[in-house]
């Protein structure tokens, strides 16, 4: 029901209604606030303005008594609504600047909440925005180190014995496990603790790798072994679109010559 729709209209399920009879539409339109500890799902993130919480660590507070909180807040409570009738209309006509750098979705998000800022006038316009931009920079996170991962792969496809990376793939296919072990072996990346604080495992590699279509399959390594891993062409989609192409050979990585055993050698198609 969370994620049934992202506007007004598409925001609806369908119900039988008690006693039975014919399925009515009910509409889902209503902001939802949720509070847990560790993530949502991925759709209801997406959906999501996040507001991330720490545990307090020596921070001086003012308790606050449960039973003293209605009588706190009612009068902030009627004003708020009080202020949104009386400028619904400016509201509905509100087409504020968005916060740079904010993904489609993201901005979709915010849209009500900076049209209110911008309604309210002041500082507040400015302040939304910038808010806006903090909160959604962690929506990309993920995604970097998706695609962080993409460019240390090819370059594992594309790793010459002295190191270097050329512009030419060296292999085609790599088993999981010579791949996660050149993963490790990179002391400036996050590979040794990016699954929950653990190293990159082959179901983590799974996972951050399924966004993109790409999935473990068996490879033929020899005449009679064959293993679980990963071919050139199942990267070859994801490579062209998230990554920038090489022009020239390089030493960046300083992948060690003797890094999980991969042979090097002309490619072939798998």
């Amino acid at each position: 029901m969370i994620n049934s729709g992202h506007t007004r209209d598409a925001a609806f399920v369908l119900r039988a209604p008690p006693g039975g009879g014919a399925p009515v539409r009910l509409s889902t339109w209503a902001p939802v606030a949720i509070a847990m500890i560790g993530k949502p799902p991925a759709t209801v993130l997406d959906r999501s303005i996040e507001i991330p919480m720490r545990r307090r660590a020596g921070e001086t507070i003012e308790p606050l008594k449960r039973r003293e909180a209605a009588a706190l807040f009612e009068p902030w409570r009627r004003k708020a609504a009080r202020w949104a009738a009386d400028a619904a209309e400016s509201l509905r006509e509100a087409r504020p600047l968005p916060a740079a750098g904010l993904d489609d979705r993201a901005a979709d998000n915010w849209e009500p909440l900076l049209a209110i800022a911008e309604v309210a006038g002041g500082e507040w316009p400015a302040l939304a925005r910038e808010a806006a931009a903090a909160l959604s920079r962690s929506r990309g996170e993920e995604d970097d180190l998706a695609t962080l991962l993409l460019a240390d792969i090819r370059s594992l496809f594309h790793r010459r014995p002295d190191g270097s990376v050329s512009v030419e793939p060296l292999a085609d296919r790599l088993p999981t496990s010579r791949l996660l072990e050149g993963l490790h072996a990179l002391e400036e990346r996050p590979w040794r603790e990016a699954d929950r604080g653990r190293s990159l495992g082959p179901r983590g590699l799974t996972r951050l790798l399924k966004p993109f279509g790409i999935e473990p399959a068996s490879i033929l390594l020899g005449p009679s072994t064959v293993v679980r891993g990963y071919t050139l062409r199942a990267f070859a989609d994801a490579f062209s679109r998230y990554l920038s192409p090489l022009e020239s050979a390089t030493a960046l990585h300083a992948w060690p010559a003797t890094t999980c055993g991969i042979e090097t050698g002309p490619a072939s198609a798998p």
